[in-house]
């Protein structure tokens, strides 16, 4: 028998001995933690060790604190070290969820600004910044989505290095994760930087030749917008949350544990991320700038069913032991 096997063996036998003490069966310690009774058959068994954060949330479902496991010098070697991989991944998943949060401030920028623009509009300029063609809105904001993707390859690009070599148990410094978001933020910097720039030039372009910008209030826009870039953000903060530290109400036993509050939140980021991207861009690129109903109705009525959708979703996939 292997040194992983023993240890797995080890913190399975204790882990059964506790819940017969506390004459719980395992569907019932299962779904207080949130997980499969077939997840914790294989942890009781030894044919698996849970993760850091589900062997915390028995401990609390059991009402034992952690050293009933640490008692054994293997099992304390593994916690410490599970302890210090966990809190590199929480700096390095907070950095780059800060870094796409202000991935999409030029998107955004360009929904505001369609209230401003004219349909047809200044989008090529010679080296006197003069126009010299004019086009569609969404020929000047291709640059934006382009930097956009590019910073969700960065992104994706550095989430695999780090998982490769955090799966060898190579720690980088403490400082890796902050020098990963800063350089992002960097990128999210120029490309604000060129929108901003771009749509300014474009504006008085079009203003010097007289082209009029759509009948539309640009209050609607620069609020819908503004809810967009809310929901954006919002979505983020919950890949960066480790559980309910940003919200603050109180949960059920089966959602104390970490790893269930991550894949919830990042269940409901991704929808939130997602329908909001998708509403920005569609406001970014319409012909004619979206009213105030609309932009009300369409910024605000979604919220309830994706919040459901999202839970119920994370709930299935905790179930299956994702």
């Amino acid at each position: 028998m292997s040194e992983n096997e023993k240890l797995s063996y080890a913190v399975g036998r204790k882990i059964a001995d506790l819940r017969k003490r506390k004459g719980l069966t395992q569907r019932m310690l299962a779904d207080k933690i949130f997980t499969s009774d077939k997840n914790l058959s294989k942890w009781e068994t030894g044919k698996a060790l849970p993760d850091l954060e589900y062997l915390l949330a028995i401990c609390t479902a059991l009402e034992v604190d952690i050293t009933y496991f640490t008692a054994d010098e293997d099992v304390s070697a593994e916690i410490s070290a599970a302890r210090k991989i966990a809190k590199y991944k929480s700096s390095m998943r907070k950095w780059l969820s800060l870094a796409l949060a202000f991935a999409t401030l030029p998107l955004f920028v360009f929904a505001a600004a369609r209230a401003y623009l004219p349909t047809e509009l200044p989008v090529h300029f010679d080296g006197e910044l003069n126009a010299d063609r004019s086009g569609w809105v969404g020929e000047l904001s291709i640059g934006t989505f382009v930097m956009f993707g590019v910073t969700l390859i960065l992104i994706a690009g550095i989430e695999v290095v780090n998982r490769k070599f955090l799966a060898d148990r190579l720690i980088f410094d403490r400082r890796t994760p902050m020098v990963f978001g800063l350089t992002l933020l960097l990128v999210d910097a120029i490309s604000l930087a060129v929108t901003v720039s771009s749509v300014v030039v474009s504006y008085n372009a079009a203003a010097e030749q007289g082209l009029a910008a759509p009948d539309a209030q640009p209050f609607a826009c620069v609020f819908a917008s503004l809810l967009a870039l809310i929901e954006w953000m919002v979505g983020c903060a919950m890949f960066a949350a480790d559980r309910n530290a940003i919200f603050g109400f109180r949960t059920s036993a089966a959602m104390q544990s970490d790893r269930s509050w991550r894949v919830y939140n990042s269940v409901a980021g991704a929808y939130f991320c997602s329908y909001s991207f998708v509403f920005g861009a569609v406001m970014a690129l319409l012909p004619q700038p979206i009213g105030e109903v609309a932009a009300l109705c369409c910024a605000l009525l979604p919220l309830l069913p994706l919040t459901a959708i999202a839970y119920f979703t994370a709930k299935h996939m905790l179930k299956r032991g994702s």
